[in-house]
């Protein structure tokens, strides 16, 4: 069986999203305004205070996407899961028995009764955590096959 990789990604922080395009229009907004009206230097000061807060809430969230993101490849003698600098691996022939939740939301991957690799998928990839459960449960039954 050839490797196959799965890209698990957390949802998009809309809300985030939201607040820091509403954060930087009125910052715009504010700054432009106050300046071609003539106001109180306050007023600008303010106006960018929001801008720059907008603009770095979206880095923010930016950031913390990427940082969430994780990789799973299924290789033919176990799997690897690997995001935000760290890399997890296990053997077929060490693992006890696989199961997930009734949500499909999370994968938890028994190793005996000392270690285990948990998985999150967001709730709107409940396809992807169907096609990551029939992969395995392939990978483990060729592995016992194997042994």
């Amino acid at each position: 069986m050839a490797a196959t990789s799965y890209l698990i990604q957390p949802p998009p922080p809309v809300r985030a999203f939201a607040v820091a395009a509403v954060a930087a229009l009125l910052g715009a907004l504010l700054l432009v305004v106050s300046l071609s009206s003539g106001w109180h230097v306050a007023f600008a000061v303010i106006g960018g205070v929001l801008l720059v807060a907008g603009l770095a809430l979206t880095a923010l969230a930016l950031y913390v996407m990427r940082q969430a993101t994780l990789r799973l490849t299924l290789r033919e003698d176990g799997y690897a899961v690997t995001g935000n600098g760290t890399r997890l691996e296990g053997a077929w022939r060490e693992v006890t028995r696989v199961t997930a939740t009734k949500e499909r939301e999370r994968l938890t991957i028994h190793h005996h009764d000392d270690r285990r690799t948990n998985l999150v998928f967001p709730i709107a990839q409940n396809s992807q955590i169907d096609d990551v459960i029939a992969d395995v449960r392939g990978r483990l039954d060729a592995a016992r096959f194997r042994d």
